[in-house]
């Protein structure tokens, strides 16, 4: 499997036990990850971790470390965005008036 698909179905599979919210997983814990365990270099999780956020299947936030003051990088996934429902709107025929085709009308 390819490390972009190794990436997004572990940020997949982290979820918090009790809302289901994707959790956000820290770039230097997927570093490691990428080294330890999947057999790829830091380097190419970082730019595949780009390569999925620009695909929108990703999503990156920034947040300031208070110790060292540096901006570090955030990842989760990012859930299709729910569709509407739409309703469907029932137009009796008398409203619609004459303009009924032929084998519509009784």
């Amino acid at each position: 499997m390819s490390l972009k698909n190794t990436i997004l179905n572990y940020l997949k599979s982290q979820h918090d036990p009790f809302t289901g919210c994707p959790l956000w997983i820290h770039k230097g814990h997927l570093g490691k990850l990428a080294i330890n365990s999947w057999g790829y270099e830091n380097e190419n999780m970082g730019r595949r971790c780009r390569e999925l956020e620009n695909a929108k299947q990703i999503e990156r936030k920034l947040e300031k470390n208070p110790r060292t003051g540096i901006w570090e990088a955030l990842y989760r996934f990012q859930e299709a965005p729910q569709r509407e429902q739409t309703k469907q709107v029932d137009i009796p025929l008398t409203i619609l008036g004459t303009n009924i085709p032929y084998n519509l009308k009784q």
